[in-house]
């Protein structure tokens, strides 16, 4: 075999001064350019600053125009009230309370305020609460509570139907509801008083309805009305409040019955009714003269001589 020819590399040396030249040409650069950037920091914030204020512009001008389109996109015709729910009414119809109410289908439902709707409906002298709440997009619910009678107050020339609060609500000639208990021993009840009013003058609020009986007779006769449950008022005819300590009551077998203040006139009657339930058993009940139910502890029964 032919010899082969080797081939040497000549390695290239660098001296000691060159090298030590050439870190220092590199370390100059470095720390030069390092210089440079530190020293710069005044101007890294000023860019830093510029694009921050640049960021909350463009927040501010998003937010601002969310704004305007859910301003308008609220006034569109998506929130137009296209459907009113009337519950709770009886006597009274759903378009009497719409009408009170002043609210009307194609309203803006934001526009609608609830306050001053619930106001104008209790306008209408059947209702005594009502409640009205928006369900979006587009539909109010009208809750209301009509009033009911309790009693019936005769006057010169008929009789007037009340509710628990004394408002009138109905007038006739004739005694059309018997189920009812009559209020007497009051003062003079105007005949004219309207429907809608109370039967007696409100000293603390000023309200003056029709010329009307002395107050704290009226409400001890409705209270005691209002306590009455239905057998009660199956069983009772009559509630003389001309003493509102010593108030009087006529069963339907007109016996008289003396309860007292209208103090726990449902107590009183589980007690009297029971105790005259017994004396019918035993055939006494045309011999009572009265019945004397003001203390419940004691009840008695005063016999005809």
């Amino acid at each position: 075999m032919a010899n082969k020819k080797r081939r040497t590399v000549k390695r290239k040396t660098v001296s000691a001064d060159a090298s030590a030249e050439h870190k220092h040409k590199t370390g100059k650069r470095f720390s030069s350019a390092q210089k440079n950037k530190v020293t710069d920091i005044g101007g890294y914030r000023k860019r830093k600053r510029r694009a921050g204020n640049t960021r909350w512009v463009r927040v501010l001008l998003l937010f601002i125009i969310c704004i305007v389109a859910g301003y308008y996109f609220s006034l569109s015709s998506f929130f137009e009230v296209k459907e009113i729910v009337v519950e709770g009414n009886v006597s009274v119809s759903k378009e009497a309370v719409l009408r009170s109410s002043g609210i009307n289908i194609g309203d803006n439902i934001f526009a609608v305020s609830l306050e001053k709707a619930e106001q104008w409906t209790k306008i209408n002298y059947m209702i005594s609460e009502a409640d009205i709440v928006k369900e979006l997009p587009n539909k109010i619910l009208i809750t209301v509570r009509e009033r009911t009678a309790v009693a019936i107050v005769p006057v010169d020339g008929g009789f007037l139907q009340v509710d628990k609060d004394g408002v009138v609500i109905d007038r006739s000639k004739e005694m059309d509801n018997p189920q009812l208990p009559l209020l007497t021993g009051l003062d003079a009840v105007a005949p004219g008083t309207v429907l809608g009013a109370k039967i007696y003058h409100d000293l603390e609020t000023g309200e003056s309805a029709a010329p009307s009986g002395n107050k704290e007779k009226c409400l001890a006769a409705l209270s005691v009305a209002n306590q009455m449950n239905e057998t009660a008022r199956e069983f009772i005819t009559e509630i003389n409040a001309a003493n509102t300590q010593k108030i009087v009551i006529y069963t339907k077998d007109n016996t008289e019955v003396r309860i007292g203040s209208q103090a726990d006139f449902a107590q009183k009657f589980e007690a009297f009714y029971a105790l005259l339930a017994a004396q019918e058993k035993e055939g006494l009940l045309p011999t009572i003269s009265y019945v004397d139910i003001s203390l419940v502890s004691s009840p008695a029964i005063f016999y005809v001589k």
